[in-house]
């Protein structure tokens, strides 16, 4: 079911058969792990079961919970806030997004040459004097920044995502990275990231019960830097295995790590903000601004297209690239819910329709 014919669907229409794609997908991605187990070990010289293997596939449920309620409160016991204000992470991400800000700033400053008016149109003056939209937008930012993100889906019980990851990481790895130049190892690194992002969020659009997670982000009445972070808890954690694939592959090397990260968080963020323009000829490799927020605009000629996070050419090799005129978006989504009641409600809103879809319930929100 595609992304418009979601939007105009009756709410009482739950995905028929997302149960059964789920099953494969599944299927799929448990036969991929033992896969690349097995290649990862061979390569080792030993097809032994990791122990930690061993503990997941034979403990019972009520082990598996009693592990999950130990790692989250020894997380919550060791998280030191000041140690996460000083980490090199926190400070990349609030160094690229204070240097975007200030960009933004002296932008619109130069394109309507006068201070005050260009003021008007910046991020950081919608986070003063804007609405709910947008300081939910700045709530996510922190909250992200913070590191809170692991705690949040820890305390309610979605553990698997992130076990799976370390799962992954920990005992597979293909390390093909270490056969060949870093310039290529980093370039195969960044290719294989963004295109798993680009399947997850094409899969988050055309299927119903993802959608409803994913529409939250897509609820944004207006566009900032920020708005990149605009992201449900439980979307984020359900990517998590995805991040292990390009790790298993190349190998878990910082310096090409650190790299995608900062590249891909300032992509991000250009595109969600309110520029508004196209890279031209580059427009064809990196996604622009433009490129962007034609995909977030609830104007039906520009539904289900434009899936690309980093690299636009993913959408023209699939097909999915809006080849249309460029016109002003205007954003948001249909049955818009979010932005109303306050945060707590727009976080638990779509967490229950995600899980009523799956059981085939119909939802009242």
């Amino acid at each position: 079911m595609s992304r418009s014919s979601q939007l105009v669907a009756s709410e009482e229409t739950p995905d028929l058969n997302f149960r059964q794609t789920m099953l494969r997908v599944g299927l799929v991605f448990v036969v991929l792990c033992i896969g690349f187990y097995i290649v990862g070990a061979s390569g080792s010289g030993s097809l032994r079961p990791r122990p930690v293997l061993h503990y997941l596939f034979t403990s019972t449920p009520a082990a598996i919970s009693s592990y999950a309620s130990y790692y989250f409160y020894n997380v919550l016991e060791k998280y030191d806030f000041w140690g996460v204000v000083a980490s090199v992470g926190f400070l990349m991400i609030i160094g690229i997004a204070t240097a975007l800000l200030v960009f933004e700033i002296f932008y619109y400053w130069w394109k309507r040459g006068d201070f005050r008016i260009g003021m008007r149109e910046t991020s950081l003056y919608r986070f003063a004097f804007g609405d709910k939209s947008e300081r939910t937008d700045l709530y996510l930012f922190l909250y992200y920044a913070l590191s809170l993100d692991g705690l949040v889906v820890m305390a309610l019980g979605l553990l698997g995502p992130f076990i799976i990851f370390g799962i992954l990481v920990n005992n597979v790895q293909i390390g093909i990275g270490q056969y060949m130049p870093s310039w290529a190892a980093f370039l195969v690194f960044i290719l294989v990231a963004d295109f798993l992002a680009y399947w997850f969020h094409r899969f988050a659009h055309t299927t119903t019960s993802l959608w409803e997670l994913h529409k939250f982000h897509h609820s944004a009445l207006s566009m900032n830097l920020l708005t990149a972070h605009r992201n449900h808890p439980f979307e984020v954690a359900m990517q998590y295995p995805l991040r292990a694939i390009p790790l298993i592959l190349v190998g878990p090397s910082i310096p090409e790590y650190v790299v995608y990260t900062m590249i891909h968080h300032a992509v991000i963020l250009l595109q969600h903000s309110n520029f508004n323009v196209g890279f031209g000829w580059f427009g064809r490799i990196i996604v622009s601004p433009r490129f962007h927020l034609l995909h977030h605009s609830s104007k039906p000629e520009h539904f289900d297209q434009n899936y690309a996070v980093v690299f636009s050419f993913w959408d023209d090799l699939f097909g999915t690239r809006y080849k249309g005129k460029d016109v002003d978006p205007v954003y948001g989504v249909t049955d818009n819910y979010f932005n109303r009641r306050g945060f707590g409600f727009d976080m638990w809103a779509p967490f229950k329709r995600f899980w009523r879809g799956i059981f085939r319930k119909p939802v009242k929100v």
